[in-house]
């Protein structure tokens, strides 16, 4: 009688402070496994915590997720300790993940973004910025299952090149939206061209691109109304007026085009883009658009 109180079970789950401690409570008995699994239930407090920054051990954190097939967003910036397996376990048992943060997670490899490919296949949004140990090969084997991702972020790893380019013009025709490829090794954007439904791209300190290396995507992305690509070549004027000429063009960062002179910034002023005064100022001869 205890044990089914549910006055009882939420002043016992109060007192949860450990992913272990959650996985053994939840074998009680039915009403208690049900109540654990209700991330809206008495054990809501504890399902929060999934969503902050934190560094448990692994195996904790594999334990908080087993089971959780209603779990549908989990962000773990920074957890350095981290490792395949625990996200194996997660994805395992949360078939209905649709978005992911594990930004800053430096333990994890390839193998990471193979079991996501398995079993996540409802994944919509992944950020896996600062893992350097990812590379193309791992996105290949990610984006043979995770065909619904809409946003994507692999900014700053560098083994990050072109072979991950042509897979997800490949893959994501049909789905993606925004990506981040800051500081990688890509240098044909090119490829992208498939994805059709691209609003944002943001390759800041990438390749050295010319206006000729984004012809096909603006093209075919009518809809690309942000591109970033700050200290990523050297464009003239005559580029930038090109890129800008884009139907739907709302944000061009392009600091560290040396080429630009005041002339075009006041061009630019009267047709009603911002420029960023203080950008001109701290970059020799550049500007941000």
């Amino acid at each position: 009688e205890w044990a089914g109180s549910r006055d009882a079970a939420e002043q016992v789950f109060q007192c949860l402070g450990r992913a272990r401690e959650a996985a053994s409570l939840s074998t009680v008995c039915k009403d208690w496994h049900k109540w654990i699994r209700d991330r809206r239930g008495p054990c809501a407090h504890f399902w929060r915590s999934c969503r902050t920054p934190f560094n448990r051990r692994f195996d904790e954190l594999a334990a908080s997720v087993v089971g959780s097939e209603v779990l549908v967003t989990l962000e773990l910036p920074g957890c350095h300790h981290l490792t395949d397996q625990a996200v194996f376990e997660a994805a395992f048992r949360s078939p209905n993940l649709r978005v992911l943060d594990l930004s800053r997670c430096s333990s994890l490899s390839n193998w990471c973004l193979a079991v996501l490919g398995s079993y996540c296949l409802q994944l919509e949004s992944l950020n896996a910025s600062f893992v350097p140990n990812l590379a193309d090969t791992g996105i290949l084997m990610l984006l043979a299952g995770c065909s619904r991702l809409q946003r994507l972020d692999l900014s700053y790893n560098p083994l990050i090149g072109d072979g991950t380019l042509e897979a997800i013009g490949g893959a994501l025709q049909a789905s993606l939206r925004g990506l981040w490829l800051n500081s990688t090794s890509v240098t044909r954007p090119r490829y992208l061209s498939k994805c059709r439904l691209l609003q944002e791209l943001h390759m800041a300190e990438s390749g050295n691109f010319s206006r000729e290396d984004f012809e096909p995507l603006l093209l075919s992305c009518p809809d690309l109304h942000t591109l970033d690509i700050t200290h990523a070549g050297h464009l003239t004027p005559h580029d930038l007026r090109h890129l800008l000429h884009h139907p739907n063009m709302k944000q061009l960062f392009a600091r560290g085009c040396h080429s630009l002179d005041r002339n075009f910034i006041v061009e630019l002023t009267r047709r009603g883009i911002g420029v960023s005064h203080e950008e001109i100022q701290s970059t020799p001869g550049g500007c941000a658009i």
